[in-house]
């Protein structure tokens, strides 16, 4: 079974138009793609080279008008070939200066100052690297598309805006978490921490809390349970009326607060969207022990 068969790649491609013509070499052959993969020093990915064993290289369907990507780079017969993966592989790398990550397979619309690319620092179960988008213009900005070249594709005709990802230095994902603590009586003017690095679970295993509260004393004052150098170790403090970005790595899931006394908030379980807006407030007081609520905007 092929990877590509349920797309249906004759809506990715133009037929019709002279300069789609010009894209698109005659049938690609392994020798063609043992030479491109011996000249750029990356394999050729079975989903790649599924794609141009069906059309080697061509412009994108004048009907996908809301994608950004422009056209897919086919193997030309001639490596020096314009518009051929190898010279546009060269191209991009030493003229433009764009990071050598992988194969920079789709053009945009921006004709060269941004590429789709074949991300080889991370592949999925079965070794197809990640697409991502490289801005030149913005210092060589990686932005993450998809997980391999067949959801591209799937993304491609939806012909729709596409939801991106930035990448930091090292390829990661990240994302913003904006907590605002409301401002509340004089007992919550003490700082409360935010806590990402680990779940709420393994927090109350570790420093042997088996609630979520601390005690209070005879005289009414709460019981400390952990001491605030450790928060401020594994969390970031928050102060009455603040409001705070942090930003974190894709795989961070889940966020809490805590008091500086212990008294831990609930937990909000973190998707991976761009950014996430909390609220933290403070329940409970004079009487009883003031503790931490997190509530999603």
């Amino acid at each position: 079974m092929g990877l590509f068969d349920e797309i249906d790649l004759e809506k990715l491609f133009d037929n019709e138009s002279e300069y789609g013509k010009k894209l698109t070499f005659s049938p690609v052959t392994e020798e063609l793609i043992l030479r491109a993969e011996k000249t750029m020093g990356y394999r050729i990915p079975a989903s790649y080279r599924e794609l141009l064993e069906y059309r080697n290289g061509g412009s994108i369907s004048d009907e996908l008008d809301n994608s950004w990507l422009a056209a897919i780079y086919g193997i030309s017969p001639d490596p020096g070939t314009w518009n051929g993966l190898e010279a546009m592989f060269d191209n991009w790398k030493n003229e433009w200066e764009y990071p050598d990550i992988g194969i920079p397979f789709g053009e945009t619309q921006s004709a060269g100052h941004d590429m789709y690319y074949m991300d080889f620092r991370v592949t999925d179960e079965n070794g197809e690297p990640r697409i991502v988008r490289i801005d030149n213009e913005f210092g060589n900005e990686v932005h993450y598309v998809a997980d391999n070249l067949m959801d591209f594709v799937r993304l491609i005709l939806k012909n729709e805006e596409i939801e991106e990802k930035q990448l930091d230095e090292n390829g990661s994902a990240t994302k913003a978490l904006v907590v605002t603590r409301k401002k509340k009586f004089a007992s919550a003017l003490m700082p409360y921490w935010i806590i990402t690095g680990v779940s709420k679970r393994d927090f109350m295993e570790q420093y042997g809390m088996k609630e979520d509260l601390c005690q209070h004393s005879e005289s009414g004052h709460p019981i400390s349970r952990i001491d605030a150098s450790i928060l401020d170790n594994i969390g970031t403090r928050i102060r009455n009326g603040e409001t705070l970005k942090l930003e974190l790595e894709e795989t961070v899931a889940c966020v809490f607060a805590s008091t500086m006394d212990g008294s831990l908030s609930n937990e909000i379980i973190l998707d991976n969207s761009p950014i996430k807006h909390l609220t933290l407030t403070t329940k409970g007081g004079f009487a009883t022990v003031s503790y931490p609520v997190l509530e999603q905007e």
